[in-house]
């Protein structure tokens, strides 16, 4: 494996994902802009624009069909990756900290933060709706922000890393709803 050095984006990166595939690679930056890569030379293939704050999180689906961010500026975007256009956008109250589609990409979470007088907040949308819409809500118990999450076995649950370093708490939330 060789080192492949991405110039693009004006700031730090904040999130870098391959595809299924490994071809492309998508990154995003304390900058709006996304970016996307041929992973085999580092050619920058093209940009995804439309937030208006940093990108602290990005996830694509196993097709490499639809990408997904979530920015300090309280949306979550959802691109055709083909083309780059967005698909949807979903606002929320503040900054989205991380987001990630569930295997079979029926579900997505989205992190927010606890700030002015909000609590920290795991939400789980369902993908199958159009546009995607929130079918649960859970409240972070932990004090400490939480910066990452990933989708447990079967999708029955989340798991989360808090900045302190902690992995705080699982939620079982989707076992609840019986959506599997």
């Amino acid at each position: 494996m060789r080192p492949i050095a991405l110039s693009g984006h004006e700031r730090s990166i904040t999130s870098i994902k391959y595809n299924q595939e490994g071809d492309l690679i998508f990154s995003a930056a304390k900058s709006p802009a996304i970016c996307v890569w041929y992973s085999d030379n580092g050619e920058r293939l093209g940009t995804y624009e439309g937030h208006t704050g940093a990108v602290w999180s990005i996830d694509v689906d196993h097709k490499t069909q639809h990408l997904l961010s979530a920015a300090a500026d309280s949306t979550v975007r959802q691109w055709d990756v083909e083309t780059g256009r967005e698909i949807n956008m979903i606002r929320h109250k503040v900054a989205v900290r991380d987001v990630g589609y569930s295997y079979g990409e029926k579900l997505f979470f989205t992190i927010t933060d606890a700030i002015i007088g909000n609590k920290a907040a795991i939400q789980i949308f369902d993908t199958t709706q159009k546009p995607p819409k929130p079918i649960v809500e859970i409240n972070v118990k932990s004090e400490s922000k939480v910066y990452n999450a990933i989708w447990g076995p079967r999708n029955q649950t989340v798991y989360t890393a808090g900045e302190d370093g902690s992995v705080p708490d699982q939620y079982k939330a989707i076992q609840r709803l019986g959506l599997l």
